[in-house]
């Protein structure tokens, strides 16, 4: 398995040990802004959801961004596969706040 990530780092400059570092270190912010989401939706507080909304989108894209940014040579399927996924992690991230509110966790 090492080997194909470090043809990933050799031929496209991307360090895979970056991007998961990245990864998983924007997942525990991303709860917590997800966690302060629902109680700013259940406050009715517009202006704390849209600031954690944010927040959040930044918790989500860096990672991907960094491939984007940091990537040399990617084939061009990649960037519709980036695209994809933040905006599936998005879907999801809304559809999990909107069932913490309904639920009244």
């Amino acid at each position: 398995m090492a080997d194909w990530l470090a043809v990933v780092q050799e031929r496209y400059a991307v360090k895979p040990w970056v991007f998961l570092a990245l990864y998983l270190g924007t997942v525990p912010p991303g709860w917590y802004a997800v966690w302060r989401m629902a109680v700013a939706l259940r406050q009715g507080n517009r202006a704390a959801l849209r600031r954690w909304a944010l927040f959040l989108g930044a918790m989500v894209v860096i990672p991907y961004a960094y491939v984007l940014i940091a990537g040399r040579n990617l084939p061009w399927w990649i960037y519709p596969v980036v695209l994809a996924m933040v905006a599936l992690s998005a879907w999801e991230l809304v559809a999990r706040v909107r069932s913490l509110t309904r639920n009244g966790k």
